[in-house]
Order: structure tokens, then C-alpha cells, then sequence
């Protein structure tokens, strides 16, 4: 036995170890299957858009998975990529308090900047400078529920 004071530590110590090293694992994985995923959805989504088909496709892939839908989807972002010719350009179209927020430094509405871009596209306009789309290419994926 030890004469240090805080020996009754050790056990939950060595647990609060054990487990910050097994989130750290954990985490590690989580991102290697993120990874992963997302290369695998890219392949897909491209597959299908190179495919020539609809925007989705529906088949049965057996045990356990089943019907399952994938579909082709694009979520449009938006993304400055020159600070001042945005600001400027917004300015003179009249759009500039709609699509940033009061800071010491001009930031950005991330969400008003992209349904901007999504209205741009809409009605075939062009981006002002320094806006540029930015979408986001993915695939849903839609189990058929058992039963029906």
C-alpha cells in the first residue's frame, strides 16, 4: 500500500484513461467511415447522373437491407471567395444588409447567402462578384419500410 493521499484515485483515473483513449479511437474511426461514406456517395451520385437515368433508381438489394431508393440530390450553397468584391457588388444591388449581420467585421449570413444563390440560379441571373455556388452533391438514401 502507498502512503500517497490521493492512491484512491487511481482506479477512476485510470478509467477517465482508458476512456478519454477509446473516444479518441472512436473518433478516429467515426471520421475514417465518414470518409468513407462520403467518397462512396460521390462514386454513386456520379454513376447515376453519368447513367443518364432519372434522378433516382429503386432496387432490392437482399438481406437485410431490402428496396431501397437512392436518389440523386444537389443542395445549393454559396461561398465568397473575394470578401470586398462581395461586399461592394451587394452594396450596389441593394442586398447587402439582407445578407450579412452587423459585426465588427462584415460576416456573412450563411443561409441567406445560399438561398441568394439558390434564387440567382432560379432565374438563371448571374452571381455578383465575388459569390460563387458552391453545391453540395448527395445521395438520399430511403429504406422501404417491412410490410408494405
Amino acid at each position: 500500500m502507498t502512503d500517497d493521499p490521493f492512491a484512491y484515485l487511481i482506479p477512476p483515473l485510470r478509467k477517465l484513461m482508458e476512456l478519454r483513449e477509446a473516444r479518441d479511437k472512436a473518433k478516429v474511426a467515426a471520421e475514417q467511415a465518414e470518409n468513407a461514406f462520403r467518397a462512396q456517395e460521390n462514386l454513386i451520385h456520379d454513376q447515376l447522373k453519368s447513367a443518364g437515368r432519372q434522378p433516382h433508381v429503386t432496387l432490392d438489394l437482399g438481406e437485410p437491407y431490402g428496396e431501397v431508393r437512392f436518389q440523386r440530390r444537389v443542395t445549393p450553397y454559396g461561398r465568397v471567395y473575394d470578401h470586398e468584391a462581395a461586399v461592394e457588388a451587394l452594396k450596389e444591388i441593394g442586398r447587402f444588409e439582407e445578407l450579412t449581420m452587423p459585426a465588427t467585421h462584415v460576416k456573412f449570413r450563411q443561409k441567406a447567402l445560399n438561398d441568394f444563390v439558390k434564387e440567382v440560379a432560379e432565374h438563371g441571373g448571374k452571381l455578383p462578384p465575388g459569390i460563387e455556388p458552391a453545391p453540395r452533391e448527395f445521395v438520399s438514401i430511403t429504406r422501404k419500410k417491412k410490410g408494405t
